[in-house]
């Protein structure tokens, strides 16, 4: 089944990847928080936000406080992405919330198993 997925990172090169990788799906890439924050201002049908938790203007923490006030139908659809390294903010915060993380490189069994 098509699904519409919502891929946030500040990495340009690899939402071109994800893209080629999930064309079996609707892929919808934002370049960072900020315009991934203008962009679910307006448009909220995804059936899953995968979101990167290190990002330079608007991490994936300030992402996921904006969902949980003004997008809360999306909470349930979201998972995190890291390379790894977090600063110890990010690293508790990831530690008290039930959101998913992945790590990357993403992989396309572990996205099926989020939209399953």
């Amino acid at each position: 089944m098509r699904r519409r997925i919502l891929i946030i990172d500040d990495e340009k090169l690899l939402l071109a990847a994800y893209r080629r990788m999930l064309s079996a799906h609707d892929v919808v890439v934002a370049v960072g928080g900020r315009e991934a924050l203008s962009l679910l201002d307006t448009d909220r049908a995804f059936d899953l936000v995968l979101c990167d938790l290190m990002m330079p203007d608007v991490d994936g923490k300030q992402v996921y406080e904006f969902i949980c006030s003004e997008a809360p139908e999306l909470r349930s659809r979201l998972a995190f992405h890291t390379g790894g390294a977090a600063s110890q903010v990010l690293r508790n915060f990831s530690e008290w919330t039930d959101i998913p993380i992945l790590h990357k490189p993403l992989l396309p069994d572990a996205i099926d198993r989020l939209l399953e």
